[in-house]
């Protein structure tokens, strides 16, 4: 079968985005912000938001915040590789943020 999603080409690029789609609002924000650094720090070209409209039409969980937007549109257009190696990266600072989360209730 066939996925229609970019992200389940590679099943590690797939646990990086659904932890990070049903991460809450602010860990999505962190998250984006993380990624937009590795971005600068690797060299790659942000996918600019060119109008806020993306924020109106909102189709995409990720469209209802800027930095969301970009960093996941850039993400998805990046070659596989670097996909698989952000993925990893993206995985394990998502889990870092649950784990502070998870230290401040105890």
């Amino acid at each position: 079968m066939q996925s229609s999603r970019w992200y389940d080409k590679d099943p590690t690029v797939s646990l990086a985005i659904s932890l990070l789609r049903n991460s809450s609002e602010k860990n999505q924000i962190q998250a984006a912000n993380f990624l937009l650094e590795q971005f600068s720090e690797h060299g790659i070209s942000v996918e600019s938001a060119k109008n806020k409209s993306f924020l109106l039409f909102n189709r995409r969980w990720y469209d209802l915040n800027k930095e969301l937007h970009e960093s996941i549109e850039t993400y998805r257009k990046l070659s596989p590789e670097i996909q698989k190696l952000l993925a990893v990266q993206l995985i394990n600072y998502l889990c870092s943020l649950e784990e502070s989360k998870n230290m401040d209730i105890v």
